[in-house]
């Protein structure tokens, strides 16, 4: 069977397309919230990421003994909601609410992308006839890094919107090398203490935003896991 004829092969890329983009966007914009909007330097916006680098290893560690009593269906769309759920807590955290909520959400999200991303891997491959495997494993691949740099090129576009809204809101007052400046704790150092605040709110908002638009993009990853008719290579016609 031609691997894009195949439904359930094809709904499972379109699901991991999505996934694999959220979990850039977590590694990628919550050290830089921790910097930018907190102020913390470069090596304690990173340990924010610590509970969701160690849950990750953990979530993938519990796969086989969840798969022993689960289905593949049943893990990757629980999986699903709980990564969807830690992305609805940063679009809901303020930009005063305490650091801990990020760390929170981190957590949350490593332990059901490990869940989720182990058995969405075996899925792949058991949606396929044996012989293609390989092919099918190498195009999953391909899928899921296209997603993880698309998605993240489509909420850059979306902070780059956010920054050029502020600037002509501002007249000019403020430029996009102090926004860029800012999500940097060591760079904002070096800004005007006067516009520290604005620059923060509105490096709040535009992160605010993305996390907007991370709830959408989870969504779609969980809507195509009710469009995959589940099947394996025992009932592939």
């Amino acid at each position: 069977m031609n691997l894009f004829g195949n439904r359930s092969y094809m709904a499972k890329n379109v699901m991991m397309f999505f996934q694999y983009g959220m979990v850039s966007f977590v590694n990628s914009y919550i050290p830089m919230w921790g910097q930018g909007i907190y102020g913390l330097s470069a090596l304690k916006g990173g340990l924010i990421l610590v509970p969701s680098s160690i849950l990750l290893a953990v979530g993938t560690r519990m796969v086989s003994p969840l798969m022993a009593n689960n289905s593949e269906k049943r893990l990757i769309r629980t999986g699903s909601y709980a990564m969807l759920l830690a992305i609805v807590i940063l679009a809901v955290v303020q930009q005063t609410s305490s650091v801990w909520f990020l760390a929170l959400a981190g957590a949350v999200f490593g332990i059901s992308t490990g869940i989720v991303n182990g058995t969405s891997q075996v899925a792949v491959q058991d949606a396929v006839a044996q012989d293609q495997i390989g092919p099918a494993t190498a195009l999953n691949s391909l899928i899921r890094t296209i997603g993880s740099t698309m998605v993240l090129s489509m909420l850059s576009l979306s902070l780059n919107t956010t920054f050029k809204n502020a600037i002509n809101a501002h007249h000019g007052k403020i430029q996009i090398n102090q926004l860029n400046a800012i999500s940097s704790s060591a760079s904002a150092a070096d800004l005007p203490s006067k516009l520290v605040p604005l620059l923060r709110t509105i490096l709040y908002q535009g992160f605010h935003y993305l996390a907007l638009w991370s709830v959408l993009f989870m969504a779609l990853s969980i809507l195509f896991t009710y469009v995959d008719p589940w099947k394996t290579r025992d009932n592939l016609k």
